[in-house]
């Protein structure tokens, strides 16, 4: 997941907590800080650096889009 705000009250947080009480594992990633509003580590380069992933949910403006899928 690409976005999670400090803010717990955002739509990307509360996304996150459902996926996560649901039994996904969720990965945070956020180019620009090392740890998620949850406390989660996060990853500059997820793809790279945490394994297999399956699923991307962008939380971001859309100008902010194309260099994470690009």
């Amino acid at each position: 997941m690409v976005g999670l705000p400090a803010d717990p009250q955002k739509p990307s947080n509360v996304v996150f907590r459902y996926l996560t009480v649901h039994g996904y594992n969720v990965v945070s990633g956020k180019p620009d800080d090392r740890r998620s509003s949850i406390g989660q580590k996060c990853y500059p380069q997820p793809e790279r650096d945490s394994g297999k992933i399956e699923v991307v949910d962008i939380f971001r403006k859309s100008e902010d889009v194309p260099p994470i899928v690009g």
